[in-house]
């Protein structure tokens, strides 16, 4: 159980549910991205998403892992043989099963057939077929129902439907489970319930993995930087960042090209213990200076 997988900085097991009939889905993912939208790569999964539709379908991490072995062993225990028989489970093997996918990506051609493609595969270069979630962004409505929709989506872009993690965080109950919840849970402010890395650290063996493997990979450099081929724009009000590609349509309803500088509804904190500075709603200041956060930014990506 060795690999490129290992050296990712996440590792978590999920499932995935339709939304329409309940049937589910379970998986580990290993992943430098909480955010690279992976939706899993079961055979009967891709079947349902292009019957129901990809955008009927969420997602839950239910648990991290330090390594991608704990996960799949893990996975094991869940995914037996008796659960893959369900008619409701769309596995199609027991849990524990290592397929490393690193290298690959989920993606969909002119008439919307998705399958999954090597990313040096030419067809990927050259833009014949793209990412499943090119052009898309997962949505809440007003009853919490997440989803994914294009970014041209007149209720996104309106503000009807709502980013699916705007205003919550993931955190960890005493049982170590992982979930989202408002920023503003009680049981966040009482303590029953603790942001998601709350004492945790990479170990130096992690680290020294991790630099290896992104500076064999160049991470972030060039093409595979986070921020590339992206620019911002703003409605006046807020700010929202967009692919270059997608510029025109913005600016053709209503958006502006550019960030807005000045106040903001943020403010930079520290926690000294933890070595690590973020910036949180104003609003929600309070509660992070009683729990030993203080006001200003101390400690920066490249320095922890």
């Amino acid at each position: 159980m060795t690999g490129r997988a290992e050296t990712r900085k996440y590792h978590y097991f999920y499932k995935i549910v339709n939304n329409v009939n309940g049937h589910f889905y379970y998986g580990v993912h290993n992943t430098d991205n909480l955010e690279d939208g992976y939706m899993g790569s079961g055979k009967r999964l891709q079947y349902a998403y292009k019957k129901y539709g990809i955008e009927n379908f969420s997602k839950e991490i239910i648990k991290f892992f330090n390594t991608s072995k704990e996960a799949f062993e893990y996975e094991a225990e869940i995914v037996t043989e008796s659960l893959v028989k369900e008619n409701s489970c769309y596995n199609c093997e027991v849990g524990g099963i290592f397929i490393d996918t690193t290298g690959f990506v989920p993606v969909k051609d002119k008439d919307g057939n998705k399958f999954l493609v090597s990313t040096g595969d030419t067809r990927f270069k050259n833009g014949e077929v793209v990412s499943v979630i090119k052009g898309t962004t997962i949505v809440k409505d007003e009853e919490g129902n997440k989803f994914r929709v294009p970014i041209e989506d007149n209720r996104f872009l309106s503000g009807k439907l709502k980013s699916f993690s705007k205003g919550t965080m993931l955190v960890k109950d005493s049982a170590g489970k992982y979930f989202m919840v408002p920023v503003n849970d009680e049981r966040v402010k009482s303590g029953n319930l603790k942001m998601a890395w709350s004492g945790r650290k990479h170990t130096e063996e992690t680290i020294e993995k991790i630099k290896f493997a992104f500076k064999e990979s160049g991470h972030q450099k060039g093409k595979k930087n986070s921020q590339y081929g992206t620019c911002w724009v703003n409605d006046g009000s807020k700010n929202k960042k967009i692919k270059k590609n997608d510029l025109q349509y913005f600016l053709e309803n209503g958006w502006s090209s550019g960030r807005l500088i000045g106040p903001t509804n943020t403010v930079w904190i520290t926690n000294n213990a933890e070595q690590k500075s973020t910036y949180v709603k104003k609003e929600n200041v309070e509660w992070f200076l009683e729990n030993g956060w203080v006001i200003g930014r101390k400690f920066f990506k490249d320095k922890q």
